[in-house]
């Protein structure tokens, strides 16, 4: 536990290194420094990774980021600059809610079906292997997925050691740095109103995150939140084309890499850098040198996704997911018109069922932003922007929604799309995203709204009257309560799965063969009485995840006659039994007159004691 800590310890200062050379020698702000940092670290280790250097490159990445982290640390000491900042209460925000998750994170293990099908899958085979997956590597089904947070978890657990703790906290950082570089958006950071208004807005994502969650490694809160942080880099350097353009390639660069459906977040920041782009830098300053180097920008953000699809068509044969014409047909040619018909019913019914999540978060989207308009157009007699985002917002959400309609029909198989499957993820990530935007606006025109408009010039006195100072005071009050409920709501909800993971499938397999690291071709035979979980092929996901070997099946019916489950038994070269099972019990006390508790076991001794 000790050594896990120091270690846990040690890859955070990297982190830091890492941020202080960004912000020190590089003049990037302190808010989107760490996360700068970690889209480096993803873009690095993959073009390093087709030279077949991943490890070097992660420890040579860890060394740089540590060295710089010590020299920063002493300079700093020598010459006394850790003064206060205006950044403090955002400082102190982040602290505590990294604090009250990352705790909470240390304690959970792995949760949800699709860790074990790829996403935990792919970093233990990063760790193990050190290279990048081809078609000898059966073990890999998902292999037409981008490397993307991957990356950057195979370097968490590189430095930190591998473990469900490691990776649920590397994917966290990876987060928690995103939401960070979201502060930048608010004009005056001292004032606290705003950024406990921010803060709610942040932790009330808990709530449409709750198919998602934290305490897994799927990538669908990662993208809302990472493409955030991409609309608030721009807007912080609309005036540094430059280094706009560089963030702006970081950013969108890996989100295609995280996942296909990441390129549609790609597409809105880049929409917004190009705006930006055009309005300042060509419109204003008639500069259309810029013009051409923001078109450079998107052509080599798209360059690495572009070049992993080349990748995966070289080295694998057969891919599953595969983004590409031919495939979509084929799958779209699957489904005849009672089934379209049934799919596009479910998608609409689900659209207007005031009962989902994401129906509830677009009203909610809505509902703020048309009565924030009201109250700041007519009572404060002000004109805002807040109408073009709920304008905005709602174009997005139904153009994302198209795209969800669009892939139900063209990508997925018939049974998942006629059952919808993982829809409130598709959703969720929607509404959060467009639920950061509305977040921007109003902090953006709740500032503006405030009596003395020179930030600067603002101090305690800054008020129009006491009534306004004392209406200041308790709001901030009200959006810190709010944000600290739902945010200890979040970590209570966490907590609670936490107790039921005992019972869980993983936790069986734990329990009965550990976690092998060895990759191999060895047949397994996993026995247990969990009938669903056996036909939705969890249980197989799982234990192939746990033993490492894609020779995997689980099974929960044991009826036959004594030579027909000997011969099955000698199919396989381990069998792992999960519980005490009757029918499985019943038939090995016929075949040897014993029977096994929990654990794993070699199918030749069990033979050699029938004989």
């Amino acid at each position: 536990m000790l050594l896990t800590i120091l270690r846990v310890s040690i890859f955070v200062f990297s982190l830091y290194g890492g941020s202080r050379f960004f912000f020190e020698q590089i003049q990037i702000s302190r808010l989107f420094s760490w996360i700068t940092h970690i889209l480096t670290i993803i873009i690095v280790l993959y073009i390093m990774a087709y030279f077949d250097l991943l490890e070097l490159t992660v420890y040579l990445l860890f060394g740089l980021s540590t060295g710089y982290g010590i020299y920063s640390l002493i300079r700093r000491l020598y010459l006394k600059e850790f003064e206060k900042t205006n950044l403090t209460t955002v400082n102190l925000w982040m602290f505590f809610y990294c604090i009250l998750i990352g705790l909470t994170l240390w304690g959970t293990y792995l949760e949800h079906y699709d860790n074990f099908s790829h996403w935990a899958l792919i970093v233990k085979f990063l760790f193990t292997e050190n290279s990048l997956p081809d078609a000898t590597h059966e073990i890999i089904s998902y292999n037409s997925y981008p490397m993307g947070t991957s990356l950057y978890l195979y370097y968490a657990v590189k430095i930190a050691g591998f473990s469900d703790n490691v990776m649920l906290l590397g994917h966290f950082s990876f987060i928690a740095s995103a939401i960070y570089a979201m502060f930048a958006v608010i004009r005056d950071r001292s004032r606290v109103m705003i950024i406990f208004l921010m803060g709610l807005g942040i932790t009330l994502f808990n709530i449409y995150n709750i198919s998602i969650r934290m305490n897994n490694l799927l990538v669908d809160f990662v993208l809302p939140v990472l493409a955030l942080a991409g609309i608030s880099m721009v807007f912080s350097t609309r005036h540094q084309p430059l280094k706009m353009s560089i963030l702006v390639f970081l950013t969108t660069a890996v989100l295609c890499l995280v996942k296909s459906s990441g390129m549609i977040f790609a597409v809105i920041v880049w929409c917004y850098y190009l705006y930006q782009i055009i309005k300042i830098h060509v419109v204003q300053r008639k500069d259309w040198k810029i013009l051409g180097i923001s078109l450079l920008t998107v052509v080599l953000s798209l360059t690495p996704i572009l070049y992993w699809n080349v990748y995966v068509k070289a080295n694998f044969p057969v891919t599953k997911h595969e983004v590409s014409l031919t495939t979509y047909q084929t799958i779209f040619n699957e489904k005849d018109n009672t089934v379209i018909q049934e799919i596009l019913d479910k998608i609409i019914n689900y659209f207007f069922d005031m009962g989902q999540l994401s129906t509830q978060g677009l009203i909610l989207f809505n509902v703020i932003l048309l009565i924030s308009f009201l109250v700041i157009r007519f009572y404060l007699k002000r004109p805002n922007s807040l109408l073009k985002m709920l304008v905005l917002g709602n174009f997005i959400y139904i153009v994302y929604y198209l795209g969800i309609v669009f892939m139900f029909l063209f990508s997925m198989p018939v049974e998942e799309a006629v059952n919808l499957a993982g829809i409130e993820r598709y959703t969720s990530s929607m509404i959060i995203f467009i639920l950061g935007l509305a977040n921007f606006s109003l902090a953006r025109e709740v500032d503006y709204s405030f009596y003395e408009q020179n930030v600067l010039a603002r101090n305690y006195r800054s008020y129009k009257s006491l009534a306004s100072k004392q209406l200041y005071q308790i709001s901030s009050i009200l959006l810190s309560f709010g944000s600290l409920l739902l945010l200890i709501s979040e970590v209570n909800g966490m907590r609670y799965l936490n107790t039921q993971f005992n019972e869980s499938i993983p936790a069986q397999i734990m329990q009965a063969t550990g976690h092998n690291f060895e990759l191999n071709n060895d047949k397994y035979l996993v026995v247990t009485t969990d009938v669903e979980n056996v036909e939705n092929y969890y249980t197989g996901f799982a234990a192939m995840y746990f033993l490492y070997s894609t020779e995997v099946v689980a099974r929960e019916a044991f009826l036959m006659d004594l030579d027909e489950f000997r011969d099955y038994l000698q199919e396989f070269d381990k069998i792992v039994i999960l519980e005490e099972h009757m029918t499985f019990d019943l038939m090995m006390d016929q075949l040897i007159g014993n029977h096994f508790g929990v654990g794993i076991y070699e199918v030749s001794d069990i033979i050699e004691q029938s004989l």
